[in-house]
């Protein structure tokens, strides 16, 4: 990736630190719920859990869209063509 190029607007500091900071804002919520973010990687884009905070340990347990644990819904999973 090419590096940023120096910023010198006033305006373009203000709105570069507003988007940093949503950024955190989603990447902390992801981590807490314990959901995948979309990223973009080697030109696709692919689901990725939120990098761990230095110095906390984090919960250990299955993810809610893995395999087994995937997210049932009201009839239990079934769908009317897995009939």
């Amino acid at each position: 990736m090419d590096p940023m190029p120096e910023i010198k607007s006033p305006m373009a500091k203000k709105a570069l630190a507003a988007l940093e900071g949503a950024v955190e804002k989603v990447v902390e919520d992801h981590r807490r719920r314990g959901a995948p973010l979309a990223v973009w990687r080697d030109g696709k884009a692919v689901w990725e859990m939120p990098p761990p905070v230095a110095g906390v340990q984090e919960e250990q347990g299955a993810h809610p869209l893995d395999g087994d644990n995937a997210a049932k819904d009201s009839n239990g999973g079934a769908h009317k063509d897995d009939v």
